[in-house]
């Protein structure tokens, strides 16, 4: 019983997680950081083009990556951990 109540606790902190992630363009992103603004931890950036873009400096911690156009090297002066699988 004690396996199937913290299973259920699992899903549904899961469940909020994903809901909790704010979706964003690549566009909306780009403006945001030419305006200076470098804190984009936990934003949903699934399937946006990201190539070739500079986001140096950026907080992308929790943001989701998952197939987002980038490479691994514009990851690089970027801290937090993103979602990339």
């Amino acid at each position: 019983m004690k396996k199937l109540t913290f299973l259920v606790a699992l899903f549904l902190m899961t469940a909020l997680y994903a809901q909790a992630q704010t979706k964003m363009s690549a566009t909306e992103l780009l403006e945001r950081y030419r305006k200076g603004e470098r804190y984009f931890q936990n934003i949903d950036l699934r399937d946006a083009d990201l190539r070739g873009v500079d986001l140096a400096g950026a907080n992308l911690k929790e943001a989701n990556l998952k197939g987002a156009g980038y490479n691994a090297e514009q990851l690089k002066g970027t801290s937090g951990k993103p979602i990339t699988k």
